[in-house]
């Protein structure tokens, strides 16, 4: 069975909750049905595969295409951008229809995969897109300049006089001019040195090596010595930058991923300018998350349906013992009036397995048949 998660994530709405987090419940919660029949039966009447496959792709067809897929496979084809032909692709009414013969993950992987052994593949021509949705920062370009500039000085600095340059210096140059909290400022450097990093080694097909170098110091401190190629690193961000901004329409950025390294791209300069705060984003490959059902067995299933009253789960029914436990302990602890030596004594038992009798108590007032191993 392919299931659409999304269906069952009213269960658990809150006015607190979001999407995702609905979501990852659904998944939890079929997983602990899983795991408790195999806990107590031995084998489960179920067997769920807890990562989401997307029913709808993000791909990149052409108008004439677009019309020939949709009079085959009525309305599966929903263009969402006019300009670069970006559409919506309901793959698995297309799977339905004509692929059953494959698994629904084995379809997609053609498909995206491109495999020549596929025929849909031979009949029609799709590029697989991203759909990322950018919120820019009102003084965006003003603040990449400014830290551009920082990191643009201390590294033309070393690469000139050939100095090493420890990493507290940009972090202290951030703090100093950009206001920054330490921690803050820590961060963007370590995102700053492993982007430079992604993109020599996977980006640029011009940098030959590595664009810097390091030497660990005995008191545990790393030093770096740049060289004259990073102009080319900050070019390919500001490039970046300017490219998101002028394609972004709406909050709505378009990613046409051929190879698979423009995907590797964009996410890299994204977290960058994330870390940066220039921006924020959320990267989708796809819409309506399915979740893969395999149904082993029948007769369990029906027996619960039919009789809903008689099902227990007793993982779940341990999860919520385990709870009531910690809150009645943490209680005891907080309302007891120890001293500070009585209280890591206290502790010390509980987690040898002893457990005070007035917790125990308190626990059996609202569960009289919690069990304490």
């Amino acid at each position: 069975m392919l299931v659409d998660a999304e269906n069952f994530t009213y269960i658990f709405d809150n006015p607190i909750s979001d999407e995702d987090e609905n979501l990852n419940k659904v998944k939890t919660a079929l997983l602990i049905i899983q795991k408790d029949f195999e806990s107590n039966k031995g084998f489960s009447p179920i067997t769920v595969r807890p990562i989401p496959l997307f029913a709808i792709g993000f791909f990149k067809i052409e108008p004439a295409t677009q019309k020939l897929l949709n009079n085959r496979y009525i309305d599966s084809v929903q263009e969402i951008n006019s300009e670069k032909h970006i559409c919506k692709v309901n793959l698995q009414a297309i799977w339905n229809k004509s692929y059953k013969d494959k698994s629904f993950p084995q379809f997609k992987y053609l498909v995206y995969s491109k495999d020549k052994d596929l025929d849909f593949n031979k009949e029609y021509t799709l590029q697989s897109a991203l759909w990322v949705k950018i919120e820019f920062k009102d003084d965006c370009e003003a603040v990449f300049r400014k830290i551009s500039m920082i990191f643009k000085k201390i590294i033309n600095d070393s690469a000139v006089k050939q100095e090493y340059k420890k990493e507290e210096d940009l972090v202290t140059a951030l703090r100093d001019d950009c206001g920054f909290s330490k921690y803050k400022a820590q961060s963007i450097v370590d995102i700053f040195l492993a982007s430079i990093s992604l993109y020599s080694s996977s980006i640029s097909s011009s940098i030959s090596g590595r664009l810097f170098s390091s030497r660990d110091l005995k008191n545990n401190t790393t030093t770096y010595l740049f060289n004259n190629s990073m102009g080319s690193y900050f070019n390919w961000l500001e490039h970046g930058l300017r490219r998101m901004l002028a394609d972004t329409h709406n909050g709505n950025y378009y990613v046409i991923n051929n190879s698979g390294k423009e995907a590797k791209e964009t996410n890299l300069l994204l977290g960058v300018f994330e870390s940066w705060d220039l921006l924020s984003f959320e990267m989708n490959g796809g819409e309506n998350s399915q979740l893969y059902i395999y149904i082993n067995q029948v007769r369990h299933l029906d027996n619960i349906v039919n009789n809903p009253g008689a099902y227990k789960n007793r993982l779940l029914e341990k999860v919520a013992q385990r709870h009531l436990l910690s809150v009645k302990m943490l209680t005891y602890l907080y309302e007891g009036d120890f001293d500070s030596d009585k209280i890591w004594d206290i502790l010390e038992d509980y987690f040898l397995g002893v457990i005070p009798e007035r917790v125990k108590e308190n626990c059996r007032r609202e569960d009289p048949g919690i069990k304490f191993d």
